[in-house]
């Protein structure tokens, strides 16, 4: 007899990670945040060396356990190689480019960074979008939202340049994730150069039951273009509607018909999916 039972909270929630990228799982796997603990959060002391008049001590940010838990409870993506991006000045022409960029290898993709006029109410007449899609798609066997937010914490040298628009995710009725970022284009040219291995978007799961990764190297070119062209396939159905207003009615439909399905698949099988 099958008996549904709850899960216990030192059970892990298995979270499959997927790339054809040779640089991001030879050298910059999907990780506990833990290992990323920022280098100069580490050098720091806990208290600084002068005294409050009263003769107190001052303590210093290395006190404060809501940046230790933030990297303790995380999950980062690091960068696969190095990126530089140029911010061009500001042009009354929509149409103008707004910035430009170059990559250590060609596992980088800007192609769909959303036009201003899409987000307008937020981005004003200077502000852009800058998608950037990862080398990476995700499968969780269990219905687990993760917030995707950025690691301010190890990204002193362009947090002033670069803002990663969060959201919530969960990667089993979708499987992909893409780094929206927005900035503001000013009179001047501006450029950023970010290392390899920096932390890019730090995922959280809404649970306190703890996330054991899984990376997969993916080599067939014909099974990636599967899943880059749909991102959202549960694998069970045929095409996902188009955008417009008809396809997002439809978008819907489909959404609705994909979890039915899991809800079906999961109450027959009663086992995780692998």
């Amino acid at each position: 007899m099958f008996f549904n039972r709850k899960k216990d909270k030192d059970e892990p929630i298995i979270l499959d990670c997927y790339t054809n990228s040779t640089y991001a799982y030879n050298h910059a796997k999907i990780n506990h945040a833990r290992h990323y603990i920022p280098d100069w959060w580490k050098k720091t002391k806990h208290m600084l060396d002068e005294q409050t008049p009263d003769g107190e001590g001052i303590p210093t940010v290395k006190m404060c356990p809501a940046i230790k838990d933030y990297y303790l409870k995380g999950i980062v993506m690091p960068l696969w190689g190095e990126l530089e991006i140029t911010f061009l000045p500001y042009n009354i022409l929509e149409t103008a480019p707004s910035y430009t960029w170059r990559s250590s290898n060609l596992d980088f993709d800007t192609g769909g960074s959303h036009n201003r006029s899409q987000f307008k109410g937020f981005a004003g007449r200077d502000g852009v979008n800058l998608k950037l899609s990862v080398p990476w798609f995700f499968k969780c066997r269990e219905f687990v939202h993760f917030t995707s937010t950025q690691p301010v914490w190890s990204q002193p040298e362009i947090v002033d340049e670069l803002t990663l628009l969060p959201g919530v995710v969960d990667f089993k009725n979708q499987h992909a994730l893409a780094l929206n970022y927005f900035f503001r284009q000013r009179d001047i040219e501006r450029q950023v150069t970010i290392a390899p291995l920096t932390p890019m978007v730090i995922l959280h799961p809404m649970s306190e039951r703890p996330i054991e990764l899984r990376t997969h190297y993916i080599d067939s070119k014909a099974e990636w273009r599967y899943w880059g062209s749909n991102p959202q396939r549960s694998g069970m159905f045929l095409d996902i509607p188009n955008g417009g207003a008809k396809g997002f009615r439809e978008l819907k439909k489909y959404y609705k018909k994909r979890n039915k399905f899991w809800e079906k698949r999961d109450k027959i099988e009663k086992t995780p999916l692998i």
